[in-house]
């Protein structure tokens, strides 16, 4: 009889410690999303859409804004409140995920980066967009972590010509703040 409720006691006691596992299991936080889930979420819209055929198009900002870190989501802050004051265009005046106006995208791939040493942002991740639009492009999100999470804290474009040289190149932060260096 002893034995019995020495195994009743036992069960009992594993039982509360699984319930306390799952419970705390359900009540832990999400780990943050990787840099490369981040980009790939940012992608899907024009990827379900990569002949731009449907009539609403992605907003890049908004797309990006979630995953931006602090400083770059003040400068969209303040792009977005300046598109809506001059009724469009102040410094961004293309959408920047895929470094058009419109896309037609192919070939599209992502590749994780950590930046050379000669790089000032040395300990920063990053992630590579290459694809074809218009010409081959490619755009470089660059991030951080704050509080850790995984953050966007610039973003590069660059457009090659057909023989491969640099035909533009831009920095969306240096881009957001065109706009509020301009005299109104």
């Amino acid at each position: 009889m002893a034995e019995v409720q020495k195994m009743k006691k036992s069960a009992f006691f594993m039982g509360c410690v699984a319930i306390v596992i799952g419970c705390s299991a359900i009540a832990a936080p999400n780990p943050s999303q990787l840099p490369l889930q981040i980009v790939q979420e940012l992608y899907k819209p024009y990827l379900d859409d990569p002949h731009a055929e449907k009539s609403d198009s992605p907003n890049a900002l908004s797309l990006i804004e979630p995953h931006a870190s602090t400083s770059l989501k003040t400068d969209i802050e303040k792009e977005q409140n300046c598109q809506k004051q001059e009724a469009g265009i102040c410094g961004l005046d293309f959408d920047i995920i895929v470094n058009a106006q419109d896309w037609n995208i192919s070939n599209f791939k992502l590749k994780e980066v950590f930046l050379k040493p000669d790089d000032s942002r040395l300990t920063k991740p990053a992630i590579d967009a290459t694809f074809i639009n218009g010409g081959k492009n490619l755009v470089r999100y660059v991030f951080v972590q704050e509080n850790g999470t995984w953050k966007i804290s610039d973003i590069e474009t660059t457009r090659f010509n057909k023989g491969g040289k640099i035909e533009s190149y831009s920095v969306l932060t240096s881009l957001l703040n065109k706009q509020s260096d301009s005299p109104k």
